[in-house]
């Protein structure tokens, strides 16, 4: 499986945005690549950044912080749950 394809999935079923360590972290639990390389998190931070750098508003990522949740990424099309607040989805323009 390509990096991106684990990304996608690990965030696809997150209910939260995840830190870019806690996707590898998942990336790896739920071995979905077979081979790492020596800087996995590194190599999974890239991907994201990349996509968003590139791709812009039609990247699947989006960055996503507040007070609690700071640094964190969701698939665009998540319905984000970043407090206690009620569900809101992420509008891009």
């Amino acid at each position: 499986m390509t990096w991106r394809k684990a990304i996608d999935k690990v965030l696809g079923s997150s209910p939260t945005p995840l830190h870019y360590n806690e996707i590898t972290q998942r990336i790896i639990e739920e071995g979905l690549r077979q081979k790492l390389g020596a800087t996995p998190a590194a190599t999974v931070n890239a991907q994201i950044a990349v996509s968003i750098k590139r791709e812009g508003a039609k990247s699947p990522y989006i960055r996503v912080s507040n007070e609690t949740s700071w640094g964190r990424v969701a698939l665009r099309t998540t319905t984000l749950y970043l407090s206690d607040a009620p569900a809101q989805r992420a509008e891009i323009p």
